[in-house]
C-alpha cells in the first residue's frame, strides 16, 4: 500500500488547479455536475473517509456518476475498480474476492452471496451532499480496468494515474474553452483515456448513453458545442449518417480502436471543410494483470 508524500499527484488534485480559471462540467444524458460544485461537496454522501485505504468497485449504471467518484475517491482509496455496464451479475463475486473489494459504489442495490467480504455499500445517485472534513491519509491509488473481448470472467489489470496520464499534455495553451465528447464509455480504456484527457486539462465532457439514439446524443453534443470529439471509425461512421450530423462542428476528431477505411475518408469531408483536425491514434492497453492468491495481490508487469 503505497501512501502520497505529495497529494498532487491524485486526479482532483490536478483538477482543482483549473477551477480559478474555469468552470469545468460533467454531462450525461440524464444528467450535469459542475465540478467546482463537487469541490466543495460529495456524490459519496460524504462518507469519502470511510474509504480511505479501501479497496473500491465502482458499479454504475450512469457513466457521469462513475465518473463523480472516480475524481473524489482517487488518492483516497488505495484501489478502485471501475465495472464497465454490461459485466454480467454472475462474474461479481469472482472480480470481488480478486480486488479482494471492502466497498462497492453503485447508483442499484448490488447484494449477494458473492458480496459479504464488502463491508461498506455507498449508494450514489448523483447528487452533491455536504463534504466530511477530517484528516485522511492520501494513497497512490491503484486503477483497476476490466479486460474486453475476452471469454469467461474478465481478467482485471492495474494501471496508476502516472501511466494513464503520461502522455496527456495538461499545459497547452488554447483561445476559448475546450469541451470534450466521446462515443466511448469511460468505463473502458479508450473512454477513460478521454475521461482523464478532460479532467487534467480543465475541460469540460459530455458522456453518451448506450439507452439513447444517436440522434439525441448529436444534438446535445451540438447545444453544448463540443469542441473535440472522440470515436471509433465505425462510431463516426454512424454519426454521419445520422439526421443530426448537421448540428455538430467539432474542430478536433480523434479516432482509435479500429482500421481507418476509404469510405470514412470520404465522410471526413463534410468537417474537413469545416477545418476540423483529425487525428488518428492505434489501440494501446498498458497495465499490470491483477491476480489473487492466498488472499494476497499478485502483479505482473504486462508484455
Amino acid at each position: 500500500m503505497n501512501m502520497l508524500q505529495n497529494s498532487s499527484a491524485s486526479l482532483w488534485e490536478a483538477i482543482s488547479t483549473n477551477l480559478n480559471a474555469c468552470d469545468p462540467f460533467l454531462s450525461s444524458a440524464e444528467m450535469s455536475l459542475s465540478l467546482r460544485d463537487l469541490f466543495s461537496g460529495s456524490v459519496l454522501g460524504g462518507r469519502c473517509q470511510e474509504l480511505s485505504g479501501s479497496s473500491v468497485l465502482i458499479a454504475t449504471t450512469d457513466q457521469l456518476i462513475a465518473a463523480a467518484a472516480l475524481v473524489e475517491l482517487d488518492g483516497v482509496a488505495r484501489r478502485m475498480v471501475l465495472c464497465p455496464p454490461d459485466l454480467p451479475a454472475e462474474y461479481l463475486p469472482s472480480i470481488v474476492r480478486s480486488a479482494e473489494a471492502d466497498a462497492i459504489v453503485s447508483d442499484r442495490i448490488i447484494q449477494g452471496p458473492g458480496t459479504a467480504r464488502v463491508r461498506s455499500f455507498i449508494h450514489c445517485d448523483g447528487k452533491i451532499t455536504p463534504k466530511s472534513y477530517g484528516s485522511t491519509d492520501r494513497y497512490e491509488t491503484e486503477w483497476v480496468l476490466l479486460t474486453s473481448g475476452t471469454t469467461g470472467v474478465p481478467k482485471l489489470v492495474v494501471h496508476t494515474l502516472a501511466s494513464l496520464t503520461g502522455a496527456i499534455d495538461s499545459g497547452k495553451p488554447r483561445n476559448g474553452p475546450v469541451i470534450w465528447s466521446t462515443f466511448y464509455d469511460i468505463r473502458r480504456y479508450g473512454g477513460l483515456q478521454i475521461f482523464l484527457r478532460a479532467m487534467m486539462t480543465g475541460s469540460s465532457l459530455l458522456l453518451s448513453s448506450a439507452q439513447k439514439p444517436t440522434a439525441d446524443f448529436l444534438a446535445r453534443v451540438g447545444a453544448h458545442g463540443a469542441t473535440h470529439i472522440s470515436g471509433t471509425p465505425s462510431h463516426w461512421r454512424q454519426a454521419l449518417m445520422s439526421s443530426s450530423a448537421h448540428l455538430i462542428a467539432p474542430e478536433y476528431i480523434r479516432l482509435s480502436g479500429e482500421m481507418l477505411i476509404r469510405q470514412s475518408l470520404i465522410l471526413w469531408r463534410r468537417f474537413t471543410r469545416r477545418r476540423t483536425s483529425v487525428t488518428r491514434l492505434p489501440p494501446r492497453k498498458p497495465g499490470w494483470p491483477l491476480t489473487s492468491m492466498m488472499a494476497l495481490p499478485v502483479f505482473h508487469r504486462a508484455c
